[in-house]
């Protein structure tokens, strides 16, 4: 039987917080050759799969709408242009202030040269294929994101419900093999779209999981203490050699251990729920697309200032910085944008459930 209640969890506003602290810290880290930093520096490892978590959370959050309003006859338009009012406004103004606003400030030269993939979110072809091109290196993430907003509706519309499993294990298949291609073409699979987008489709199927069952089957503690046997040791015993098999396997367990803690949350309550609706890590959750985009240009900034702080002063102010351009952002610009939206809505939609998205 179909499940057509589209709840509004307010923990997954609280878990993208933690994703975007956790790609702070991985941003933070100075140099410096204390044991203290050594040690930061190695935990710090793992803020980088706080893009793994965004991922797995973009995939279950939009697929979860995209079959919710699969028979609504704007489908298309909808989705597409609720996405561009979310994503386009900060991005694009965002890149005018990395090139046109900044280097006059740090009395740096101009910077939009060799830029144009930039523009049309093309960003992670070159960090793949060590090609030429000038912008915030943090941005290839919105790329991966941007290309499965593209091409993820059409095939959630054209493929049957009993078949979305299959699709979404084609797709986890396609990205193992294409690691595997590039590995053998000397290329990095870390930012390349179809090289990472299981972490995306492990996300969508959760969200067909939660549409399609009746009582939780699925035992979400068993899927992420296996998955941090897996990953634990490969940490300690593999982190930092370069084994491309590690590459090859790593980026399906950690979307897995993401999807246990977004199952975890979504199906069940625990002490995990709690901490995910304190209203710190739900306010960063509200500001996190803000944060992700400005927090490497702040530390830039505070850096060129200020460049003799001690790692706790600038730790302190390039957080505060982050925190305070974020929410300027979104109260002053991004939530115009937002209130459109509603202009595009599905009938007798929960409008609860947009927030859910912001």
């Amino acid at each position: 039987m179909v499940n057509t209640d589209l709840r509004y969890y307010k923990e997954l506003d609280g878990l993208r917080g933690v994703a975007a602290l956790m790609v702070i810290f991985f941003h933070f880290m100075p140099d410096g050759s204390n044991l203290i930093i050594h040690y930061l520096r190695k935990v710090s490892i793992f803020g980088q799969t706080g893009v793994t978590l965004f991922f797995v959370l973009s995939g279950f959050l939009i697929t979860r709408i995209l079959l919710h309003v699969k028979t609504n006859k704007h489908y298309f338009s909808n989705f597409y242009i609720k996405r561009a009012l979310r994503i386009f406004p900060l991005y694009y103004l965002a890149l005018v202030i990395f090139y046109f606003i900044i280097p006059p400030i740090l009395k740096s030269p101009p910077s939009a040269q060799k830029s144009w993939m930039y523009w049309i979110y093309l960003q992670n072809i070159p960090d793949t294929f060590n090609i030429t091109a000038n912008g915030p290196q943090h941005f290839w993430s919105l790329a991966v994101e941007e290309h499965f907003y593209l091409f993820w509706p059409l095939l959630i519309y054209y493929t049957s419900a009993k078949n979305t499993p299959w699709l979404i294990f084609t797709v986890v298949i396609i990205a193992l093999f294409c690691r595997c291609i590039l590995i053998y073409l000397n290329y990095g699979t870390f930012y390349f779209t179809f090289s990472i987008m299981d972490a995306l489709a492990i996300g969508a199927y959760l969200a067909w999981y939660e549409h399609r069952s009746g009582p939780p089957a699925l035992d979400f503690n068993l899927i992420i203490i296996i998955s941090l046997a897996l990953m634990l040791p490969a940490w300690l015993f593999t982190g930092g050699k370069g084994y491309n098999w590690v590459q090859i396997i790593k980026f399906p367990v950690i979307a897995m251990f993401y999807m246990g803690i977004v199952g975890k949350l979504v199906f069940g309550q625990s002490w995990l729920n709690t901490v995910m609706r304190s209203a710190f890590l739900k306010f960063t959750g509200k500001i996190s697309y803000g944060l992700y985009v400005f927090h490497p240009l702040c530390a830039m900034v505070f850096r060129n200032i200020f460049p003799n702080e001690s790692m706790w002063v600038y730790a302190a102010s390039y957080l505060g910085l982050s925190y305070a351009v974020a929410t300027l952002s979104f109260y002053a610009f991004e939530r115009h944008f937002l209130k459109l939206k509603r202009y595009f809505e599905p009938a007798k939609w929960d409008k609860k459930q947009e927030l859910q998205f912001k």
